[in-house]
């Protein structure tokens, strides 16, 4: 069953004519998920959100550039208000200058980035200019007071949003530079779905919740990489998708000796199936019946050369691995990607050993490259790439299924 949430990436960025903001990208979803967890992948930032229905993605100002600020109503009688975007945490003045030159009005905060509204009152009828500075611009706009009175001035700062991140929020906001890339993970449930996202302007994102459970009923987690949704863990069901069991096989001889489907766990130890998957030879993982859950199959080595395109494109060839990987199981890497690749090991054709659980995982495809040999996509420990090879289909191999 799917269940399908939107996210949209609310880009926003305040725009020139008279400070209006011009929402261009937004992150929403549709229903309430039990949580989101978002990570900054430049300066490892981790945020969770409770409960969320709506996250935004809104882009930091430039330090390079001039953006308006907002008053109204202008002209104004005895108050008007500012609104402005501050771009940087730190110190914030507000001042109010007469056509004389004079300062009559000012004040200072020391505030968050986010929008904010500084009202003012007690001023004379006049012309003036209202000026907000913090250490990356100088903004100012000109306010008409008809009919102001001969009080002490003053100015009111409200925040209207900033980073202080509440857990509890229905609607948590991340603010963004550039350039900055994000992991978003979102759980519904026992469904995990992961996202890397760059936010830009112009996009609409979409998170699928895709049901991804297997004949025994083990759940995965799934990961969208460019336009291919995979798997995020290993496969671990001991039966095809029309309910026939794989045959498992444990001792040596009978794995090397046979033609025909099977599956096994790493050093045939129970233990192994919850973290690693179960290991498939090559003839299970062709297998017409199918060993992927319903509405997923076995990549084919073409869906692999897309995933490797995707992420190259991103300009990351040669180090395809690095951001693939589980960092903490393999001690290096970044898991960029969500992918979560783990040192699965893997089961020898010609003698049916067992062997580099902990330095190295390959995975099936489904694509015959000969007579009794298969291609299969391979990460090693002591290597950055993402590795390719034709192997014959005795050998057992973790395998990572693909949405039809």
């Amino acid at each position: 069953m799917k269940k399908q949430f939107i996210f949209m990436l609310l880009l926003t960025i305040a725009g020139y004519a008279y400070g209006q903001m011009n929402t261009t990208k937004g992150l929403s979803i549709r229903s309430m998920v039990d949580g989101v967890e978002v990570t900054n992948i430049s300066t490892q930032n981790v945020d969770f959100y409770k409960n969320a229905t709506t996250l935004k993605f809104t882009s930091n100002l430039l330090s390079n550039q001039e953006y308006s600020i907002n008053a109204y109503p202008n002209p104004a009688m005895d108050m008007f208000h500012v609104n402005f975007y501050n771009a940087v945490s730190g110190n914030v003045s507000i001042s109010v200058v007469n056509i004389s030159g004079q300062i009559v009005a000012k004040n200072e905060v020391n505030a968050d980035m986010g929008f904010f509204t500084a009202s003012v009152k007690g001023l004379p009828s006049g012309i003036y200019v209202v000026s907000i500075m913090n250490s990356l611009a100088n903004q100012h706009t000109k306010v008409l007071v008809q009919s102001g009175t001969n009080g002490t001035a003053t100015i009111a700062i409200e925040n209207n949003g900033n980073l202080v991140n509440d857990e509890k929020s229905d609607n948590p906001t991340v603010y963004f530079e550039v350039g900055e890339a994000y992991s978003v993970v979102a759980k519904l449930g026992d469904q995990i779905t992961h996202r890397f996202i760059t936010p830009q302007l112009g996009e609409n994102v979409e998170f699928d919740f895709t049901s991804c459970v297997d004949k025994e009923g083990n759940t995965y987690p799934t990961v969208e990489i460019g336009n291919q949704l995979w798997m995020a863990s290993n496969l671990k069901t001991s039966y095809f998708k029309n309910g026939d069991p794989i045959p498992q096989i444990q001792t040596n001889k009978a794995w090397k000796e046979t033609k025909s489907s099977a599956v096994c766990q790493y050093d045939n130890v129970l233990e192994n199936i919850d973290k690693f998957g179960l290991l498939y030879n090559g003839y299970a993982a062709t297998d017409k019946r199918g060993v992927c859950p319903q509405g997923w199959r076995v990549p084919t080595d073409d869906d692999w050369t897309t995933l490797l395109n995707t992420i190259n494109k991103d300009e990351y060839s040669g180090t395809e691995s690095q951001l693939l990987v589980n960092e903490k199981e393999w001690q290096r890497g970044n898991n960029l990607f969500g992918f979560s690749a783990i040192s699965a090991g893997m089961r020898y054709a010609h003698n049916g050993a067992f062997g580099h659980k902990n330095q190295n995982t390959r995975w099936w495809t489904s694509t015959i490259s000969k007579s009794n040999f298969a291609w299969n996509r391979y990460i090693n420990d002591d290597k950055s790439y993402l590795g390719r090879g034709e192997y014959n289909l005795n050998y057992g191999y973790s395998i990572r299924c693909i949405k039809e």
